[in-house]
């Protein structure tokens, strides 16, 4: 009987810190106004240099607004004005230099600058039109409205 007393308050607290628990993926490192991000089971609020990036994190960015992201790999994401997208998973362990990456551009433009994970062929961005697996390198994907150069 005394065990129930434990886990209820123990699980009442871990149900509390959900948001607290999140995963930080990387740290946005330039942001040109408007732009936002969601973080799970968090409100949407202005990205901001220095800003830690989470996993299943949306970023939208308006029409002036652009954000670069550094993530634990390295590697970058550069997003244009008008782009919504998520970083649906993020995994590295960097003592064994593994891991996977998916994202999810619903509209824009985003140019990614390959880390680690590309090395090994473990990034994946999709679009509604397309899934982009990248192999190190850098790429440019457009899904939706004007191109950006």
């Amino acid at each position: 009987m005394r065990g129930k007393f434990i886990i209820v308050p123990l699980a009442a607290a871990l149900i509390a810190a959900g948001p607290a628990l999140a995963q930080q993926v990387g740290t946005a490192t330039a942001v040109n106004p408007v732009s936002e991000s969601t973080p799970p089971g968090g409100a949407t609020d202005k990205l901001t240099v220095g800003a830690r990036v989470m996993h299943n994190e949306r970023i939208h960015t308006s029409p002036s607004g652009s954000a670069q992201l550094l993530f634990l790999d390295k590697s970058t994401l550069s997003i244009a004005p008008n782009t919504n997208l998520v970083i649906d998973e993020f995994v590295y362990d960097p003592a064994a230099n593994r891991g996977h990456m998916l994202t999810r551009l619903a509209q824009g433009t985003l140019q990614y600058i390959g880390g680690q994970l590309s090395h090994q062929g473990a990034v994946t961005i999709n679009t509604p039109a397309v899934a982009v697996g990248i192999r190190g390198g850098t790429v440019t994907i457009s899904h939706g409205g004007r191109r950006v150069p």
